[in-house]
């Protein structure tokens, strides 16, 4: 690959500053200038790589359009409304995971202080979750 150079102007402190956070990486400012630039052709790349995705998908539906595979309205909202509530479900339970495990954090936390729960503490906790805290 053959090497170019490439030169612009920029204020004296932005690149003062610049030099000073290449060096807090171990980098040189060259460095990561070339990583800045290859960044920005691979993003620019991507973003048309999606665009043309998303022109085969128009075309797509065009076509479907004109051969007559279509949906009513109703269909439509029936489709949506079916994935809505498939990806509500779906938080519901993350949300039911992250609350246990917020709790779980909590008693360890209160363990670690040494703060203990009574046997008529852990007998009411039990009791919320539906559990009797006397079988073994």
């Amino acid at each position: 690959m053959s090497q170019a150079t490439f030169t612009f102007r920029v204020d004296s402190e932005l690149k003062e500053a610049f030099n000073k956070a290449a060096q807090s990486r171990d980098r040189s400012s060259a460095q990561l200038l070339r990583d800045f630039m290859r960044h920005y052709v691979r993003t620019q790349a991507s973003q048309m790589t999606y665009d043309e995705w998303f022109t085969a998908k128009v075309e797509a539906g065009m076509r479907d359009a004109q051969e007559g595979r279509l949906i009513t309205a109703e269909e439509s909202k029936q489709r949506s409304l079916s994935r809505e509530a498939i990806i509500r479900k779906a938080q519901g339970n993350n949300l039911e995971e992250k609350r246990q495990i917020s709790a779980i954090e909590e008693g360890i936390r209160e363990a670690d202080a040494g703060n203990f729960a009574t046997e008529e503490e852990v007998r009411a906790a039990f009791a919320r979750w539906g559990a009797d805290a006397l079988r073994r």
